[in-house]
């Protein structure tokens, strides 16, 4: 007949104990997950009530313009000055491609010389 180890029983309850152990363990994770399911679902929902408040909110208040000049002339005089400054920054690129198609012209120049050669 086969003997029974003498630690048999504290073997037993020492794994009936972890067993236990990793049980309880799982059963906290479970909580856990589940009370973070409930506050993103809470999260998002209350994001989406904000978003649709927010579109209707921003649908509802058209914004009419205003006009900044009442007088007519004062009102040309500035569009007349706008428009010089926008001249006065385009005409600064059109010297710079004169002063490219005169590079260029150069090189022309040169390289059908060297050619003729």
């Amino acid at each position: 007949m086969t003997e029974i180890p003498k630690d048999l029983e504290n073997n037993v309850e020492q794994l009936i104990n972890s067993m236990s152990l990793v049980e309880n363990i799982r059963y906290s994770q479970r909580r856990v997950s589940i009370g973070r399911k409930i506050a993103i679902y809470s999260l998002s929902a209350a994001a989406s009530v904000v978003l649709i408040i927010t579109v209707a909110l921003s649908l509802t208040r058209v914004k009419t313009p205003q006009d900044t000049f009442d007088d007519p002339i004062l009102a040309y005089m500035e569009v007349e000055k706008v428009m010089s400054k926008i001249n006065d920054h385009i005409s600064v690129p059109a010297g710079t491609i004169s002063m490219t198609e005169d590079i260029l012209n150069k090189q022309k120049t040169i390289f059908n010389t060297t050619i003729k050669r």
